[in-house]
């Protein structure tokens, strides 16, 4: 996989989380309202089936449901996110990207 699939899958990611930052707030955990959610988001923004079930169930085990909300108003806004989140964040991009894609 080249350096460039990987920014380039790894910004459609953020993107899909950028956008699901008012589902985030109504979900008072990681829901299934909010899976689906990510999963529709991370699929529309380019992201295989595989990639994007490996990144929510890594999510889900790496990142407090409260930071992730953190992190995306911080990353919807152009704000500076938490360094460890964005540090958890970056490990499972690259680890669900380097996954098979479908």
């Amino acid at each position: 996989m080249t350096g460039g699939f990987r920014l380039k899958a790894g910004a459609a990611l953020l993107a899909a989380v950028a956008l699901m930052a008012g589902a985030a707030v109504a979900a008072e955990d990681y829901d299934q309202r909010f899976r689906d959610e990510f999963m529709r988001s991370c699929i529309s923004g380019g992201g295989s089936y595989t990639v994007c079930q490996c990144t929510m169930q890594r999510i889900e085990s790496g990142i407090a449901f409260e930071k992730f909300v953190t992190m995306q108003k911080a990353v919807k806004s152009d704000e500076k996110a938490d360094q460890e989140v964005l540090d958890t964040w970056d490990k499972i991009n690259a680890d669900c990207l380097a996954v098979k894609k479908e």
